[in-house]
């Protein structure tokens, strides 16, 4: 890469180690796995018995409109079942309801209705039965009362609501959980945006744009600690486009800008949309107390930026006191000539550009 200055001699170099995973930082708790579902993926009406993924469970002749899946979510239009059926039959050797208390869906409207297809015999076919809340809306999921819509529990008929707890005594700690999902009746519709069950979330809406961010830690920072030898700071940039190329800037306390003068000073996106560095600091002779501001543009010109104050360094009780820095370019203190070259090294050492003289430029 190259760098070449502007209006300042300065050099930009840095030990860029690219991390996967820094979106980890926009990532909500607690679910297993998060899947998108798109619009190939949803299947007319099949027979649940060999379905497979998401399906129109009722039959075409009794829905009241197809669904589908738009940037909004999932479109029902009742009467529509949509379930999600598993690969294999997944067995459950605790109550139906405590697998409940983790369940949940977001919709426009909540006139959905949650959906559990379970075998109540393992490996028994004819055991099977579809259970349903008795009310719609993700609110009433864990508790209010659940009914068997295709066939009888052993002890409650089908079509009967019955308590959780009965639903969960009839069913047992043995039993096979066949798939998942939502329906809405006749006269009702609703959007679903996402469903939840047994950890795994299944969103249907457009994933919302990403917003370019970066981050840089600690925000504040010692003198000594910004110099090569200290403890350094990281900087994470993420939500940009992946595979894109970012350009890198930094501006000093003065207001003066170096890294990427020309655009030179440039990184391509990894999947999550940016990269992670770290053990950077700051050598040079004009590195000062102040504000540092690292910025991060892509190709459609998005800008993102984060700052690091560095301060001056703690007097021990005692010690002499020694004139520090100043934002006038002097050459007391650690500013030593105010238009002299700043360098940014990570800890790798990777030397990405520097340029020691007023329109040099250097080769790496």
């Amino acid at each position: 890469m190259k760098l070449k200055t502007s209006r300042r001699i300065a050099a930009l170099a840095t030990g860029l180690a690219v991390v996967a995973g820094s979106t980890l930082l926009f990532a909500g708790p607690a679910s297993a796995f998060d899947y998108q579902v798109t619009p190939d993926q949803l299947q007319g009406s099949i027979d649940p018995a060999t379905a497979t993924g998401w399906y129109e469970a009722l039959p075409a002749d009794q829905v009241g409109a197809p669904a589908e899946i738009t940037d909004a979510g999932l479109v029902l239009t009742g009467d529509s079942q949509i379930m999600y059926a598993y690969d294999a039959p997944k067995a459950a050797t605790i109550p139906f309801q405590t697998l409940l208390t983790s369940a949940g869906f977001v919709s426009s409207v909540k006139s959905a209705y949650f959906q559990v297809q379970v075998r109540v015999v393992p490996g028994d076919v004819d055991s099977t039965t579809t259970l349903s809340a008795s009310l719609a809306g993700p609110a009433n999921i864990p508790g209010p009362p659940w009914q068997a819509s295709t066939d009888d529990l052993p002890g409650l008929a089908a079509n009967t609501p019955a308590s959780i707890e009965e639903v969960s005594a009839a069913l047992g700690n043995d039993y096979e959980i066949l798939g998942f999902g939502v329906k809405v009746v006749a006269g009702s519709d609703d959007v679903v945006q996402s469903i939840t069950y047994l950890n795994d979330t299944y969103t249907f809406a457009a994933p919302a744009p990403a917003v370019p961010t970066v981050l840089v830690d600690p925000d504040t920072i010692f003198f000594s600690d910004v110099r090569p030898g200290g403890a350094g700071f990281s900087v994470n940039a993420f939500g940009f486009t992946p595979g894109d190329t970012l350009s890198i800037a930094v501006t000093d306390p003065n207001g003066e800008i170096f890294g990427s003068a020309d655009g030179a000073n440039t990184i391509i996106a990894d999947e999550n949309g940016g990269f992670a560095a770290s053990g950077l600091t700051l050598e040079g002779e004009g590195i000062q107390v102040g504000t540092y501001i690292f910025s991060v543009t892509d190709t459609a010109g998005r800008v993102a930026a984060d700052s690091i104050a560095v301060i001056a360094d703690p007097v021990a009780a005692g010690a002499p006191v020694v004139p520090t820095l100043a934002d006038t370019g002097s050459d007391s203190g650690v500013l030593v000539g105010g238009a002299a070259a700043l360098l940014l090294l990570g800890a790798a050492g990777m030397l990405v550009a520097a340029a020691r003289r007023k329109g040099a430029q250097v080769t790496a």
